[in-house]
């Protein structure tokens, strides 16, 4: 009682000794400003205003109340700035799934970007990559990168099956690697046999751009030959490829071949250009090119046909790819 009169006295002469806890004998506790004492008994005021009276016998305790905890305040969020991976064969390739590798717009990876149609690109497919093409009905292709920047292939016409004494093939590889991150340069060999026909290519590749977005020159020399011997031709090719992504899954694609001297056009002309366009419908795996191609008729040195080019690409990777 003594404790209460001394809390009372206080409170009165002092208001910061407010709010105080009232403990009373059936252990409830409340919390509030004491008002007054009168006629033996105490007015409290809780935090909602409420006003009560409490007989002092009822009373156990009265003591300053207890602040309540500061609030936790959590620090806000903070952007954590993201580098795109560099172009390159030395990542591996996309997937759909969280923490893929992404490119310079922020899409997946397309595994097709060492190639057009047919040309090839400054990139490579990196270490443990390959894939299984399907080009029209005449070449059956399998490629696979050796090393981050050397790429091998071999191809086959499933025709040869059925036509007696048939051969057709294709063997190529190709060093690429880049220079800046804007530029890529490489080289390599193509060799076409059909039956005792040589066709051998050796070209270089100069590559600008993104692998979104990427233009290619390839220039090279060929040679002609059977069994027997190989000599040179005369003349060579020049092929002007680009790439440009529209989106995540689609690409459009043009390739332009540029065949160069008398011995080696069709017409007997210095010069005969064929171009060629289409577009790339493609996923983690699969891929679809759907282009034209244009066909001579008879001694004409401009195209008028056009006919479909279609090929179908399996991509994958070795299980102990990067």
């Amino acid at each position: 009682m003594l404790l209460l009169l001394v809390t009372l006295a206080l409170a009165e002469a002092n208001p910061e000794v407010a709010p105080t806890e009232v403990v009373l004998d059936d252990g409830q506790i409340l919390r509030g400003m004491i008002e007054r004492q009168e006629d033996g008994s105490i007015v409290v005021t809780l935090g909602s205003g409420t006003m009560l009276r409490f007989p002092s016998a009822a009373i156990r305790e009265v003591r300053p109340a207890t602040p309540p905890p500061p609030p936790v305040v959590c620090p806000e969020p903070t952007a954590v700035a993201t580098t795109p991976p560099p172009a390159g064969g030395d990542l591996p390739l996309p997937t759909d799934h969280p923490g893929e590798p992404r490119t310079a717009e922020g899409w997946p990876r397309d595994p097709n970007r060492n190639r057009y149609l047919y040309a090839p690109s400054g990139f490579t497919l990196g270490a443990g990559h390959g894939y299984v093409s399907q080009k029209e009905i005449l070449l059956t292709e399998v490629a696979y990168g050796i090393t981050d920047f050397w790429d091998v292939q071999a191809g086959t016409s499933l025709i040869t099956l059925v036509i007696p004494d048939g051969q057709f093939g294709v063997l190529g590889t190709k060093l690429a690697a880049p220079v800046t991150p804007l530029l890529r340069l490489g080289g390599g060999t193509q060799v076409l046999f059909a039956t005792d026909m040589i066709l051998a290519a050796v070209f270089g590749t100069v590559t600008f751009g993104t692998e979104d977005k990427h233009l290619s020159i390839n220039a090279g020399t060929t040679f002609f030959g059977h069994e027997d011997f190989v000599e040179p031709a005369d003349g060579g090719i020049v092929i002007i490829s680009g790439n440009y992504r529209l989106g995540p899954r689609t690409a459009l694609i043009m390739e332009n071949w540029l065949f160069i001297g008398q011995g080696f056009t069709p017409t007997g002309d210095d010069l005969w250009l064929v171009p060629t366009a289409g577009v790339r419908l493609f996923g983690p795996n699969f891929a679809t090119d759907l282009g034209l191609v244009p066909i001579f008729i008879d001694d004409s040195s401009v195209p008028v046909i056009p006919i479909p080019w279609v090929g179908f690409t399996y991509n994958f990777a070795m299980p102990y790819a990067k």
